[in-house]
């Protein structure tokens, strides 16, 4: 009985703390594509990271990484922000700190043909190829090896 009040405290700060939604503050910028759709691909939602400075930045190339599961990867516009990993407030940090250099991120949200879609090693080829077409859109990128993964 006395870990009563211990349990009421514990359980009330884990319900509160997992009920809220995070208010975070973003110097980068994340872009949707509702239904992005190639000849290589279904229809898919595209979360985009872009880096802080990214649309004023000389840099002229960014590393590119492409994220399966795209709508747990940010905070920002995400549709399930209470489950969301919060991986641009983590490269927020880590490039503000100067630990690793600014990239694009593309999240890739899964769709209910999920499995099919990674399974042998679908996911690590059609992707980077099939997203080609958006990016002349809004950035210029180094398209090899070095410069592009793949990771979920």
């Amino acid at each position: 009985m006395r870990n009563v009040p211990i349990l009421f405290a514990l359980s009330s700060f884990f319900f509160s703390w997992t009920g809220c939604k995070p208010e975070p503050s973003s110097p980068s910028e994340i872009r949707i594509h509702q239904e992005f759709s190639s000849v290589h691909v279904a229809p898919h939602r595209l979360e985009i990271y872009l880096p802080e400075g990214y649309s004023s930045s000389r840099r002229k190339h960014f590393p590119v990484v492409y994220m399966h599961d795209g709508q747990y990867l940010f905070y920002g516009d995400s549709l399930n922000w209470s489950n969301a990993w919060g991986i641009d407030s983590i490269m927020d940090t880590l490039v503000s700190a100067k630990m690793i250099l600014p990239a694009i991120l593309v999240g890739i949200g899964s769709t209910e043909r999920r499995l099919l879609e990674y399974m042998p090693k679908k996911g690590a080829d059609q992707f980077p190829d099939s997203t080609k077409e958006i990016f002349p859109a809004y950035t210029i990128r180094r398209p090899n090896r070095i410069n592009t993964s793949v990771t979920s």
